[in-house]
């Protein structure tokens, strides 16, 4: 129950990595070839239904990032092909990052964007973190935030 007032990150955390395993482990479609299993890779995206997506969570517990609050529990799916043509190494996709990120700066005000937001394949950067951002710049590694719970449970 996601409405409950106790509710805090972590626990929005763990609701949130418990909808998309369970979508996985009860999608009918094959996970697509292109996408690695593995949450540790560039390349994996969650995927549904045969359809990479880009996933953004916002709740109540987020109140510093404000771009990630919400009044109740909220999740969005961007099919990946809304990204074709606006790739990081396009002039419209640069363009578009540039825009995005000066909004969130205005937007969120005094909490800086996140370290984890890159681009998608970038090797150094991993699909899973930016999901679900932490509520604080310098999040503790130690913490189960920093840990991503998903299993790839097609053979």
């Amino acid at each position: 129950d996601t409405d409950r007032d106790a509710d805090n990150l972590e626990g929005y955390f763990q609701t949130f990595w418990q909808i998309l395993q369970y979508l996985h482990n009860d999608d009918a479609v094959p996970w697509p070839d292109k996408i690695p299993p593995r949450t540790d890779d560039p390349m994996w995206e969650f995927t549904f239904d045969g359809t990479p997506m880009f996933v953004v969570c916002c709740t109540p517990a987020h109140v510093k990032r404000r771009s990630r609050e919400s009044s109740t529990f909220l999740i969005t799916f961007q099919p990946q092909w809304v990204f074709e043509k606006i790739g990081p190494d396009t002039h419209a996709g640069k363009a578009a990052r540039r825009v995005i990120r000066k909004r969130l700066v205005k937007f969120d005000g005094a909490m800086a964007p996140a370290d984890v937001m890159g681009n998608y394949g970038d090797p150094d950067n991993l699909e899973w973190k930016q999901y679900f951002l932490p509520d604080t710049k310098d999040p503790d590694p130690e913490s189960p935030l920093q840990r991503c719970p998903f299993r790839h449970s097609h053979a």
